[in-house]
């Protein structure tokens, strides 16, 4: 199929990569929505796991809304086009500070996580997040939010770009 180019479609995603070993193990021969196969892999991978994110059921196409869940993404550091597609998603990217990163704070998956200080969001301001943890403790750190101009800010208040030039375009 791909030296007569039938049946593919180029692509750089490694996507396509888990979908290619999902068939050829036996656990799906056809995808229904982006990352399937990626996630059954990763359910036979790891039985015993027993976390779960509560998305919406997929609309009448087949699409999740990932934005009840996934409100922020807080990382060591940015590429420049990931920090822009995030934010052009309507999706907050925060930026550890020091030498602070998932290993020096503990982080482990099973906390919860609080962002204070998103009332009024400005280029390059600082918020904190507060972990908690199970055991009751919870610990406060700053991060850098990593919308850097005037025009992501709006992007953002909007819930990504395609919110705002709709609302522009309605205006």
């Amino acid at each position: 199929m791909l030296s007569t180019g039938s049946g593919t479609v180029l692509t750089s995603s490694v996507g396509r990569l888990f979908d290619a070993v999902a068939a050829l193990c036996g656990v799906r021969q056809r995808v229904d929505y982006e990352a399937q196969a990626a996630i059954e892999l990763e359910v036979i991978a790891d039985p015993l796991a027993t976390g779960a994110y509560e998305f919406p059921p997929p609309d009448a196409d087949g699409a999740i809304d990932p934005a009840p869940v996934i409100r922020a993404v807080v990382a060591e550091s940015f590429e420049r086009i990931h920090r822009s597609n995030l934010i052009g998603m309507g999706v907050l990217p925060l930026q550890f500070k020091d030498n602070d990163n998932i290993d020096s704070l503990g982080i482990k998956g099973d906390e919860q996580f609080d962002i204070l200080g998103l009332d009024d969001i400005q280029p390059q301001k600082d918020v904190f997040l507060v972990i908690r943890r199970k055991d009751g403790s919870s610990k406060s750190v700053q991060l850098l939010c990593r919308i850097d101009t005037a025009i992501e800010v709006d992007y953002y208040r909007h819930g990504g770009i395609l919110p705002y030039v709709l609302r522009e375009l309605m205006a």
